[in-house]
């Protein structure tokens, strides 16, 4: 028997399980927190561009392969969004660097080059008015057509199945039946669009059930349905959203999170752990339903919390991070100051979510998305009905609504489209 050792020195059992029971116990999930790769460049070849007069120089990536002609320039010039039909590379200003870099386990010789490079046009230093004419004059061009893969992400949060408040248990019904039917039109549209989506995510960012107590000054009074009951509903409409959803594409993805309406409580606080959430258990459930369709299981990957509180995902080369929100504690009076406190000190601290690019979360129930600094802070609305305790002790409503946007290789956070939700009168 092992033991762990308290504050209060009392000794507590800590049974180690076999794997057998291990495997019942534990939540699924396929993949690993996802962290940005650190890259590694020769000094004085760090990548990116310098201009001062129509003139400067470009340092490249590292390429797995030589530049072998000229013509090969123009796609290290439009990387850093330069048009190679207005610059150019100039040829004796070429300095080149080969270095050993570990790729996927092994070394891989990467090749870096530092160029100088010139605008084609004529620059005068004194300013030519002449130039600003054609350019204001010049007939715009539609923008070729980027060659960029793409994932369409869903953020389920905040249902909060079982309450009573706006339409209650049967507005939440309707309107995830209602979000199916809104996102097949989305994605069906925008696939006659020309759009390509790899990959469906859905996140599930907690507090999918109510919870029964603890959280709000009469709680247990007003809600519909017991926990049981909640986490039955909730899971339903896991599984309707889910099979539903994941044929029309080639493979998903789904992230799990719990929330505070989640826990486990007694007299206000969760007393187990972490990974005692409802809100998981109801993908819990969820997932080994739909693994009984072999040929739709196939194509899906699970990752629902344990005992964490965030997630990665490496999406499309961009990093992104999910975290239900109530841990936002400090840092302001609105999402974007709190989020970017927390993910502040979590890139201080250098965990996984720290390194994110972006950070998806929910718990404040309205939509939220700022781009800071490097990183897109983006808080997805509650789908529930409203709350009462909220209105009346903040004077503060939200609109219910589904977020969706997509993660492109190129742009990363883009496509941002919120799927308002109708209430049952």
């Amino acid at each position: 028997m092992l033991y762990k050792l308290q504050e209060d020195k009392e000794q507590v059992p800590n049974k180690k399980f076999s794997e057998e029971v291990e495997k019942l116990r534990k939540s699924r999930r396929d993949q690993e927190d996802a962290r940005r790769a650190k890259e590694e460049h020769p000094d004085g070849f760090t990548p990116g561009v310098h201009l001062k007069n129509g003139e400067g120089t470009l340092t490249t990536k590292g390429n797995k392969k030589k530049v072998e002609s000229n013509d090969e320039w123009a796609a290290h010039l439009e990387y850093f969004g330069f048009n190679p039909e207005e610059f150019e590379v100039i040829d004796n200003k070429i300095e080149y660097r080969c270095w050993e870099a570990p790729v996927d386990g092994g070394k891989q010789m990467m090749h870096y080059y530092k160029v100088g490079i010139r605008s084609k046009q004529e620059t005068n230093v004194s300013f030519d008015f002449d130039w600003i004419k054609k350019l204001i004059t010049k007939k715009i061009s539609l923008p070729k057509k980027q060659k960029a893969s793409q994932s369409f992400i869903l953020a389920l949060t905040d249902w909060q199945v079982g309450k009573q408040d706006g339409d209650g248990v049967e507005g939440i019904v309707h309107r995830v039946n209602e979000m199916i039917g809104q996102t097949k039109a989305l994605i069906s549209a925008r696939k006659k669009g020309g759009a390509k989506y790899n990959r469906l995510i859905i996140c599930g960012l907690g507090d999918i059930v109510e919870g029964c107590d603890g959280h709000y000054a009469m709680q247990t009074a007003s809600v519909e349905i017991n926990q049981r009951d909640q986490i039955t509903v909730a899971t339903g409409l896991i599984v309707k959203v889910v099979t539903e959803l994941a044929p029309l594409f080639p493979f998903t993805t789904i992230a799990v999170v719990g929330g505070n309406h989640g826990e486990n409580r007694k007299n206000g606080k969760a007393f187990t752990d972490f990974g005692d959430n409802f809100d998981n258990l109801a993908f819990d459930q969820a997932e080994r339903i739909v693994s009984q369709n072999k040929e739709l299981a196939k194509n899906i990957s699970w990752n629902i919390a344990d005992k964490d509180l965030t997630m990665t995902l490496e999406i499309e080369n961009h990093i992104l991070g999910i975290a239900h929100g109530h841990q936002f504690r400090t840092g302001g009076t609105n999402h974007p100051a709190k989020a970017g406190n927390w993910l502040a000190k979590q890139a201080l601290a250098k965990t996984a979510i720290g390194g994110c690019d972006i950070l998806l979360s929910a718990h404040f129930h309205h939509h939220s998305t700022e781009h800071q600094r490097n990183t897109t802070l983006v808080q997805a609305p509650a789908l529930d009905g409203g709350s009462l305790w909220i209105e009346n002790s903040h004077a503060l409503t939200s609109k219910a609504g589904v977020l969706t946007f997509v993660i492109d290789s190129k742009w990363g956070y883009t496509d941002e489209k919120v799927l308002h939700g109708t209430t049952v009168e």
